[in-house]
């Protein structure tokens, strides 16, 4: 079974390089089979889930691995130093003509892992990467490409994970 997953994981990746545009089902598909390889590396430390909106037809396009390098950064910096259980939870919705993707999750928050990732001379490129590919999509695809990042607090003020939202105009594929 965790052979066959990271096949189609491969499989995916390869294929995406080849287009601008996949069908939505498609990159949910991959996110699917990434954090099912995920679960098993981490030894089910977390659960996901993947909501996509009912009013979203799978004609609808995505830039393919737009959403991925996310999911990653919630899973390594922010679900895998909790202490407890984690969860992801990735969304699509429809927001008047644009879609909207909302990557959250109840990990350690930025904040922490900042603070451990300074002693260590870390450097992450992936949140940069993907903040100049937004940048080049808002100059190529008509309309707004947005990219926020929010560290999410609970009453007490302690960091309790992150939320990304990406948003993009619908583009039919």
């Amino acid at each position: 079974k965790a052979f066959m997953k990271f096949s189609n994981l491969i499989r995916n990746t390869l294929e995406s390089s080849e287009h601008i545009t996949r069908s939505i089902d498609k990159e949910l598909d991959y996110l699917n089979d990434y954090l099912e390889l995920e679960k098993l590396r981490f030894n089910d430390k977390f659960e996901y889930e993947l909501v996509l909106d009912e009013e979203i037809d799978y004609d609808v396009g995505m830039p393919p691995m737009l959403i991925q390098p996310h999911v990653e950064n919630a899973i390594l910096h922010g679900l895998k130093p909790l202490d407890g259980p984690g969860l992801v939870k990735i969304s699509f919705t429809l927001e008047g003509d644009n879609l909207c993707c909302v990557i959250d999750d109840n990990g350690v928050g930025r904040s922490a892992k900042k603070s451990e990732l300074s002693t260590k001379k870390h450097r992450s490129m992936a949140t940069q990467i993907n903040k100049d590919r937004i940048a080049l999509l808002q100059r190529s695809i008509k309309g707004e490409v947005a990219l926020k990042i929010i560290d999410k607090t609970d009453e007490k003020g302690k960091a309790s994970g992150t939320t990304v939202i990406i948003k993009l105009p619908i583009q039919n594929f």
